[in-house]
């Protein structure tokens, strides 16, 4: 996909939830979020990918995402229980031509502090199931075994004030499971700018995934 395709398809994503879900004279309508804009590699992410997300006043979420072989959109409910903040939703998207859905589920809890940072202790946990194999794994000449064509990412992760620290263990389609270990940082540039810096080890590929992403959040 060339750079104009690129740029017209995240454009299109990023206003298709606005125009489905807005609306002006109720309390339903959702607004704008936030903005990532990211360079690299993590277990979610290859290449140049952005990342907008809407909320509305019931904290229900949308989260669409571009990128050059892959997009989704996630729509989910934000929640709190006593200390626990979470999401569940669902997702929907493509990879490399091959539609898939599946759920997703994050949560994140407080556990204290150390030297007046905050640490947060956190999971998610987002399956996928795939109509078919992806472009790549399809005509890389092997019979998949699996009955179902499925990606499943589940990571705990520590935060630490700035410093992040995952744990990720990814099985995708027949490919043996992946431990991704990484750490994050993130510094925040202004009030609502920050920009975000990680590497994560690929067990599978024995190499280091790096990233790099800023992300706008205005104030509201």
């Amino acid at each position: 996909m060339n750079l104009k395709r690129w740029i017209a398809a995240f454009v299109f994503l990023a206003t298709f939830p606005m125009s489905v879900f807005a609306q002006p004279t109720s309390n339903e309508g959702y607004k704008f979020y936030s903005l990532t804009v990211s360079s690299g590699d993590d277990p979610i992410s290859s290449g140049i990918t952005g990342i907008v997300q809407f909320t509305n006043k019931q904290n229900r979420l949308i989260e669409v995402a571009v990128q050059q072989e892959q997009a989704w959109v996630t729509y989910g409910q934000k929640f709190s229980k006593k200390s626990v903040n979470g999401l569940v939703g669902a997702s929907v998207g493509h990879f490399q031509g091959a539609p898939w859905a599946g759920p997703i589920l994050i949560l994140s809890v407080p556990v204290g502090k150390i030297a007046g940072q905050q640490i947060m202790a956190r999971t998610m946990q987002w399956p996928g199931f795939f109509a078919w194999e992806p472009r790549d794994w399809k005509n890389d000449g092997m019979q998949n075994p699996e009955r179902l064509f499925v990606g499943i990412l589940g990571n705990v992760g520590l935060d630490i004030g700035p410093i992040g620290l995952t744990y990720s263990k990814l099985n995708f389609l027949d490919e043996p499971w992946n431990t991704l270990p990484g750490i994050s940082y993130t510094k925040a540039i202004q009030r609502d700018f920050s920009v975000t810096g990680s590497a994560t080890w690929n067990s599978n590929q024995k190499k280091w995934l790096l990233y790099a992403g800023l992300t706008w959040k205005p104030e509201r």
